[in-house]
């Protein structure tokens, strides 16, 4: 049962320190005592966690890469290659599907959350610049600062890779 309830408190309590060029993800439990840490490599940007399989999962945004750490450990467990300058994530947990922005190549891309491969990548527009999916998860809005408007996707149909 605890390990639920860290699930829970990782998806609202786990966050990146800025250190010079490398960053620090600390995970707490709920008594706020650090359950584990772990040093990033270079240039992370963003973080975010799938509570239902308590993986976190950090964008590269120099490296073109997403970091795949296990919730626990905060070890990585896998590197997925992407796009150019990814940025912002959104997990679907319906779909078990991680979106991931690409700033640099004016597309997004679908990290498969089971194989950690990427699904597809789309065309979006110019410099998606933030990435959400509605409360019901069944729509995607992405903000694109180079048009200054929002691209919006059927969740199911990305997923999908349609």
């Amino acid at each position: 049962m605890q390990k639920d309830v860290y699930r829970e408190e990782a998806f609202r309590k786990i966050g990146i320190c800025p250190s010079m060029q490398t960053m620090v993800v600390q995970a707490y439990t709920t008594s706020n005592t650090v359950k584990a840490s772990g040093t990033l490599r270079g240039f992370p940007r963003h973080i975010t966690v799938n509570p239902n399989t308590n993986i976190v999962y950090v964008s590269h945004f120099l490296e073109n890469t997403v970091s795949v750490l296990d919730g626990d450990t905060l070890r990585e467990v896998a590197v997925v290659p992407l796009g150019k300058n990814p940025n912002y994530l959104w997990v679907d947990l319906a779909s078990n599907a991680v979106y991931v922005a690409n700033s640099g190549a004016g597309s997004m891309s679908v990290i498969d959350g089971t194989s950690q491969t990427v699904r597809i990548t789309l065309p979006v527009g110019a410099l998606p610049a933030g990435i959400v999916g509605d409360v019901l998860g069944k729509r995607l809005f992405v903000a694109l600062e180079g048009g200054r408007s929002v691209s919006i996707f059927d969740v199911w149909k990305v997923s999908c890779g349609g």
